[in-house]
């Protein structure tokens, strides 16, 4: 009855086309599908004809066909896929006649007569290699492809590869008289990932914001996004490609959506096929050439007079191989986008945003470029175009999917005023915080960018941080379910906080939701309220980074209050404490007599510097120092403590047990100046009590970086010829013979050859990497097992690996090829982290 209604009465062509497919691959489902398919009739006289091969006559071998697809399994295929044509049914053809394949474009601006390649992705290999290829074609004037595709791919997702071809041309959109420039040579593919091919007529763009989304992709950790052909899971796909369409402020997934075709000035006119005629489509148009106008805006201001918008891209699609459009890799700058002349686009601003998207708001498309590029929807726009900008001014720049790694509330008063920062990566400027009811899930209060006061407050939203100030429930201006407020009686309510990864912020189209802080507790007393506990080691910058254990294990002469973040090994307990009642409480502080530690079973001492308790085995800062950090409390006043502090090596083992946890219950406490002035702590009230842990151990067996040799390599290679580099790295203990386990977080490398300095980041994720226009890493492997270089771990028995990496400089090209770099190593116990220098290597490459 579904499909009969559903495809039957939706009279679309391309559900003709999947109806014929489904027909032959099920004949035992022939009933429901011939019911459908005559309803279809009008579009194709053979809608009803029988397939070939459900013609079998028993017992003819030469007439033997596919046996039918039986079992649940076939069935629940079935369904699946008639489920997806519902959604899909709006699709028109490529031509009048059964049609199963790909549709689409490279390019807007186009590129004409390049050739495209499809790829069935978990076979996908490398941009070097045909392993996989299941489908080849050739754009036209306009940069349109259509290739079909067999049936054995439907579901399955593709990577779409638009090569460099001779002949093939872009058309220079915002250069002077919009040349047609080759788009052939030492160019680089574009790429576009799409998520499953459901039959028919799929669509696919490829297009420089497709490849931004790939390029991010590819070097995703495959800790996060899994191992091989994981890594084009939905989830992993479809978060690259929106977050490359949030960082333009599109609400269009830009692989799988085709731009509108512009129509006019140097595009002329063109037939508009029925795919490209939304709003979010002409949307998507005026992006692409808003950047295609941007990129020649940006190499006009340089010096360098050889570059064009290709180069520009070329630039992009490097900055994209960090997840983040800030015209950096990893925090170092491109070259290309600093060279003499450029724009400011480099970094993250103050308010969290990319300067580089920032910039690129400011180049708008004049009314003229807008009515071409918005003439297929009468100059309209989705976004509209005012909207576009702003969100391209605010975007994080982000490619990557979404993750929080860390948040500072676990408890909150109702009348707010704390501030909430929440860590992780690939945070969107149209994210959307929720604080949902544990109880009743329906119940729900929403905080975005455009709340303000006491609806809560956006601070900075970057694309690794979002800090903002939480709702006061008793005054804001909207409403608060039932389900959020503390019942009658009760102390608090417990709720979940949930960050909604968005394209658009008012739309929950394919967004993605990530609950963290699940028993989250908000209250209405208004006794001292420790906000939250957590334990962790401390970097120079103040950013506390969580670990199981802590090499602080120190004697009784280490004062903690004296160590150095980023020098020496800092571990602090950070507290957030907040103070709703309506009088002040001074002189807040850690107070040690009230607060517990406890190890397994056992009782732990805590003391401060120069103290003399009995047993002590957790060393606080002096007396004096702890109460030099007291605060006074105004009425809803929020503060932040941090408490430095060691565990004593002289009380192992009889006080104290190496990698065993120790269990944090911290207990601040101030008088109130309300009648009485009594003293009042943070555990006057059960349930707001929260815990944190770290396990104690010697600095000795901290897994280190031992000094980099520069890499092995030949003295001299031929263009063309691929040849190798080895780089050794090895892990010592810090001192003596035990040694922790050290995982090797990346090698980063600085090339330079032919004119150009390339930056390469060898880390967990895919290896190939074209570098500039005359340099390709190939692979990079294990030396030894021969298998993937990352996630390496170096440990006691094996402290030391040799990477192998393998280049190929562009045959024709010439030169010395420079190579050096840093190697980064991280305890994974206590989390210090090693970086030292890769030695310096030279190859003469001969054409």
């Amino acid at each position: 009855m579904l499909a009969d209604f559903a495809l039957g009465e939706s009279g679309q062509p391309r559900a003709l086309a999947t109806l014929k497919a489904l027909r032959r691959a099920y004949p035992a489902q022939a009933g429901i599908l011939d019911n459908a398919l005559a309803k279809l009739s009008h579009l194709d006289e053979s809608a009803t004809a029988i397939p070939e091969n459900a013609k079998v006559i028993p017992g003819r071998p030469s007439q033997a066909a596919e046996p039918a697809k039986k079992g649940c399994l076939g069935v629940v295929l079935f369904m699946v896929l008639v489920l997806a044509l519902v959604a899909l049914s709006g699709c028109d053809e490529v031509k009048r006649k059964e049609f199963a394949g790909v549709l689409g474009t490279v390019g807007l601006p186009p590129v004409a007569g390049c050739d495209v390649e499809i790829y069935e992705a978990s076979r996908f290999a490398s941009l070097d290699s045909a392993q996989g290829r299941i489908g080849q074609g050739t754009t036209d004037s306009f940069g349109r492809f259509s290739i079909e595709l067999s049936e054995a791919n439907l579901g399955r997702p593709l990577v779409v590869v638009a090569r460099p071809t001779t002949g093939a041309t872009y058309l220079d959109y915002g250069a002077a008289g919009n040349p047609l420039v080759p788009f052939d040579g030492s160019r680089r593919p574009w790429v576009a990932v799409i998520r499953q091919w459901l039959g028919g007529e799929s669509t696919v763009a490829v297009t420089p914001l497709s490849t931004l989304a790939f390029e991010s992709l590819m070097r995703q950790p495959s800790s996060e996004v899994g191992p091989g052909p994981l890594r084009f899971d939905d989830r992993a796909v479809g978060s690259c490609n929106l977050a490359a369409a949030s960082s333009f402020a599109l609400v269009a997934d830009p692989a799988e959506n085709l731009p509108a075709p512009p129509l006019g000035g140097p595009f002329g006119s063109r037939p508009v096929r029925d795919q490209e005629k939304g709003f979010q489509n002409t949307g998507y148009t005026y992006a692409l050439l808003q950047l295609a106008q941007a990129a020649n805006a940006f190499v006009l201001a340089t010096t360098a007079p050889g570059d064009s918008a290709l180069d520009f891209y070329e630039a992009l699609f490097d900055d994209a191989r960090d997840g983040l459009l800030d015209a950096s890799h990893f925090g170092a700058a491109l070259p290309f986008f600093i060279q003499a002349g450029a724009p400011a686009v480099t970094g993250i601003e103050l308010d969290g945003s990319s300067a580089l998207l920032q910039w690129i708001s400011t180049q708008p498309l004049s009314p003229a470029d807008t009515a071409i590029a918005g003439a297929t929807k009468g100059g309209i726009f989705a976004p509209t175009v005012p909207d576009l900008l702003a969100g391209q001014a605010l975007s994080t720049g982000t490619l990557r999917p979404l993750r929080v790694d860390g948040y500072d509330v676990q408890n909150f008063p109702y009348s707010g005023n704390v501030e909430l920062t929440i860590r992780g990566d690939g945070f969107r400027h149209s994210d959307v915080f929720f604080i949902r009811s544990n109880t009743f899930t329906n119940d729900y209060f929403e905080v975005n960018r455009n709340s303000v006061g006491v609806d809560g407050d956006y601070l900075r939203h970057s694309a690794t941080e979002l800090r903002l100030r939480l709702p006061d429930f008793a005054l804001t201006t909207k409403f608060v379910a039932n389900g959020l407020k503390v019942a009658t009686g009760a102390d608090f309510r417990e709720v979940t906080f949930e960050l909604h990864s968005r394209l658009d912020t008012a739309s929950a189209t394919r967004e993605l939701v990530l609950p963290f802080a699940p028993n989250a507790r908000v209250t209405n007393r208004t006794d001292l309220l420790l906000i939250s506990s957590q334990v962790g080691r401390l970097d120079a910058f103040g950013n506390l980074h969580f670990s199981g254990s802590a090499n602080n294990l120190r004697s009784a002469a280490t004062d903690p209050g004296a160590l150095v973040p980023g020098v020496d090994d800092v571990y602090v307990l950070r507290l957030r404490v907040a103070n709703p009642a309506p009088d002040a409480v001074n002189g807040t502080g850690l107070d040690l007599t009230r607060s517990t530690f406890t190890q397994g079973a056992a009782t732990r001492i805590a003391d401060t510097f120069g103290g003399s308790a009995a047993q002590r085995a957790i060393i606080f800062e002096s007396a004096a120092a702890l109460t030099s950090k007291q605060v006074n409390l105004p009425p809803g006043g929020v503060a932040q403590l941090d408490y430095p502090f060691v565990f004593l090596d002289t009380a192992v083992p009889s006080d104290l047990t190496q990698g065993v946890p120790v269990t944090i219950d911290a207990v601040l406490s101030g008088v109130s100046q309300g009648a009485g002035m009594p003293t009042v702590a943070t555990d006057d009230v059960a349930g707001f009590s929260r815990l944190s842990t770290l396990a104690p151990s010697s600095p000795a067996f901290t897994a280190e970086l031992a000094p980099v040799g520069a890499p092995v390599a030949p003295g001299a290679v031929t263009a063309g010829n691929s040849f190798t580099v080895a780089i050794t790295l090895t892990a010592v203990p810090r001192s003596g013979v035990t040694m922790g386990d050290g995982v090797v977080e990346f090698v980063d490398l600085t090339l330079t050859y032919n004119g150009q300095t390339l930056l390469l980041r060898l880390a967990d994720s895919f290896a190939f990497t074209q570098l500039g226009t005359s340099l390709t890493a190939l692979r990079c492997i294990e030396q030894v097992s021969g298998g993937a270089a990352f996630p390496r771990l170096l440990s006691q028995i094996a402290p030391s690996t040799t990477l192998v990496l393998t280049l190929q400089a562009r045959a024709g090209t010439s030169g010395t090829l420079s190579l050096s770099g840093t190697a980064g190593l991280r305890d994974a116990a206590s989390g210090t982290r090693t970086t030292q220098s890769v030695g310096v290597t030279n190859v003469t490459i001969t054409p």
